[in-house]
């Protein structure tokens, strides 16, 4: 649970210094459009967790 957390404040974190969306925008933005997925299991419990976000949401 605890890479889960990093994972979705990691991309909270790149939403708002990317694309200068308030921390409350870029959670909103997150809960619906990010993808988490393990990435590794190393040692259980040790898990890698990465969120990916679809950048066709955003247009430049």
């Amino acid at each position: 649970m605890e890479a889960t957390r990093k994972a979705v404040r990691a991309m909270i974190r790149y939403l708002g210094e990317t694309y200068h969306l308030e921390p409350a925008e870029a959670y909103a933005l997150a809960s619906v459009a990010v993808d988490l997925k393990i990435s590794e299991v190393v040692d259980a419990p040790n898990w890698l967790v990465s969120a990916f976000l679809p950048q066709s949401l955003f247009v430049r």
